[in-house]
């Protein structure tokens, strides 16, 4: 099997690693450009981006899968994966959405992948043009 381009070359692509666990932010530590989490709660993410700041190495680039529930009857809330691993879901109206986000953001992730949940085709779209309209431009 060959990997190409190779890890972590001068100008070349940035790597990042997916997990969730303390083991996997080791790997990037050892040999990633950067960290992408699936659905952990702002807890989690502390302390994941403490070990992070605790190397003393600079520049990694933090990103995420958050699930949303863009309804103003939802709310922010820790579920299950079909894995049994923990997954945090960021719910509300749009302002309760951003501000949920906002703390993503502020606790330095970078990029994040929004699932807004299986739907048919057209529901879908309309729920990603709604986001977009609503929750994007609140998100600081």
């Amino acid at each position: 099997m060959i990997f190409s381009p190779l890890l972590l070359q001068p100008g070349g692509p940035r790597i990042l690693i997916r997990g969730n666990t303390e083991k996997v932010v080791r790997k990037v530590l050892a040999l990633g450009d950067g960290w992408h989490f699936t659905g952990i709660s702002l807890d989690e993410l502390e302390e994941r981006t403490a070990q992070i700041r605790s190397s003393g190495r600079s520049g990694y680039v933090v990103s995420g899968r958050l699930t949303v529930k863009l309804d103003p009857k939802a709310r922010s809330e820790e579920t299950r994966a079909r894995s049994g691993e923990r997954r945090y879901v960021v719910g509300g109206g749009p302002s309760e959405v951003a501000e949920g986000l906002s703390r993503y953001a502020r606790m330095g992730v970078e990029h994040v992948a929004v699932y807004l949940g299986d739907h048919p085709l057209e529901k879908l779209l309309a729920k990603m043009r709604e986001f977009v309209r609503d929750v994007v431009p609140l998100v600081g």
